[in-house]
């Protein structure tokens, strides 16, 4: 549990708990809401009375044990907060320090994880960490420049291995650390610094913190400049286009029903779409699918799905041709006419 100090002494830098947050890895909080809270505008959460907080410091020492039993290394307390040697706004506060065969030297980081059942399906393969740990522990390992990191986590009520725990090891990577190291000294100078705040992105959490800091609209409207504009063009285009992927959705959902007639289903080789129901019938492709990209690769072949997707996205019109000439059996004409806007695109003459 955190004291009053070392919360005041957050405020004065990046820490291991914000750097997810920070390169868009956490799905829990943005970087705005960082950026809120190092400015003083929003208070930090105090979580320490949540069930969970309080279940995962009381089981710590557990852990603690269950590691040093399996690994057979000492462990030392995380000595509270740790500063970089040369660069003082990146911190850390490691929760152990695995001690060396001297018994004093400091050989690497330990992170003590209690995981709930909820997390426990993100903690499953033996060698990923979810991306939001693996953010933290590297920046733990920069902070204090050691070259490796065990994570010991107890899951859910399942045992893993023979003394219960799961325990990943991260090790440095100076690529991944040196990106990770421009990104956060881009947030703490350029924008908590100098109270510039970080563009918002594609999370709910982003929503969430504009929300807060602008809860009501005042009755006026401001004149775009560049950059609305931009965005403004954007949004019209990408409203657009979810628009004509909905009537496509819709041609090309119509049409399989149409032929599975009163079968429940049709089994392709990239899985079996159903449509069936008990009171009312309901269709539904294969599970997967809803994930997938809606903007799969080019195929180097002119049928590729991903150059129709192109050609539907970005050039409605001579889809609708080529679609008329598919429809109507005219197979060749409907190949002459994806070829020819496929060499329009190599040559520039596209509309992107």
């Amino acid at each position: 549990m955190l004291t009053a100090a070392q919360r005041k002494l957050r405020l004065t830098g990046v820490c291991s708990s914000d750097i997810a947050s920070i390169i868009g890895v956490n799905p829990y909080r943005c970087a705005l809401e960082v950026y809120r809270i190092k400015i003083g505008e929003e208070k930090e959460p105090n979580l320490d009375g949540r069930m969970c907080v309080q279940l995962g410091l009381l089981l710590e020492p557990f852990i603690a044990s269950r590691y040093v039993a399996a690994t057979g290394t000492p462990l030392d307390p995380g000595g509270g907060t740790w500063k970089h040697r040369d660069d003082k706004w990146m911190m850390a506060t490691p929760d152990r320090i695995g001690l060396g065969p001297d018994g004093v030297s400091s050989s690497h980081i330990v992170e003590l994880k209690t995981v709930g059942c909820r997390q426990a399906r993100r903690w499953t393969d033996e060698k990923a960490l979810p991306q939001e740990y693996q953010a933290q522990v590297r920046w733990q390992m920069a902070v204090c420049e050691i070259d490796r990191c065990d994570v010991a986590a107890l899951i859910g009520n399942e045992e893993h291995g023979e003394h219960g725990i799961m325990i990943h090891t991260i090790h440095r990577d100076e690529s991944i650390e040196r990106t990770m190291i421009e990104t956060a000294r881009e947030f703490w100078f350029d924008h908590v610094l100098k109270r510039v705040e970080p563009r918002a992105g594609a999370t709910e959490a982003d929503g969430r913190a504009i929300l807060g800091m602008h809860p009501r609209a005042r009755k006026t409207i401001i004149d775009a400049g560049p950059r609305e504009e931009y965005l403004a063009l954007c949004l019209e285009g990408v409203l657009g286009q979810g628009a004509r992927i909905e009537r496509e959705r819709l041609k090309i959902t119509n049409e399989l029903k149409q032929l599975m007639g009163d079968a429940e289903g049709i089994a392709t080789s990239r899985g079996t779409i159903t449509w069936r129901g008990k009171k009312s019938r309901r269709f539904l492709p294969p599970r997967g699918w809803h994930k997938a990209s809606r903007a799969p690769e080019k195929s180097d072949q002119l049928d590729g799905q991903g150059e129709l997707l192109d050609l539907f996205t970005h050039d409605p019109d001579t889809y609708e041709k080529w679609r008329a000439a598919t429809d109507a059996g005219h197979e060749d004409k409907a190949e002459r006419i994806l070829a020819q806007w496929a060499q329009d695109q190599m040559r520039g003459g596209g509309d992107e």
